[in-house]
């Protein structure tokens, strides 16, 4: 919670409010939470997950409302995975950005994927 109220500039105890607020608007847990830390439940990772979506085309749409027809201005999103060098994805970056001083650009990295399956229902 700390890190996150410090990427919002607002205090720990005002997150943790809002996240229960919502919580109860829901009516479900969106967080586990623990001495170890914090980990979004199923209903949260969903909550995440679609409000992320939600979130990034309304960007994009304001990006296109403010900007028609201009590809040297707005953001530019790059995912990678584990296996893309740093090194790499630094130097492309550094290679644009003095050529086009209006991009902005955001690097997300993939999250692994662990999948386990669940054993098949026997037949009836």
């Amino acid at each position: 919670m700390g890190r996150a109220a410090a990427q919002l500039a607002i205090s720990p105890p005002a997150i943790s409010k809002a996240i229960t607020d919502l919580e109860h608007v829901l009516g479900v847990r969106l967080l586990d939470r623990s001495r170890q830390g914090v980990e979004p439940t199923e209903c949260g990772s969903a909550l995440l997950k679609w409000s992320t979506a939600v979130f990034d085309d309304s960007s994009r749409a304001f990006e296109e409302i403010d900007n028609p027809g201009d590809p040297s201005r707005g953001i530019v999103r790059v995912g990678t995975s584990e296996q893309t060098p740093a090194e790499l994805v630094s130097a492309v970056i550094m290679l644009l950005s003095p050529r086009y001083p209006r991009l902005a650009f955001s690097v997300i990295q993939a999250r692994p994927f662990h999948c386990n399956p669940r054993p098949a229902r026997a037949q009836r």
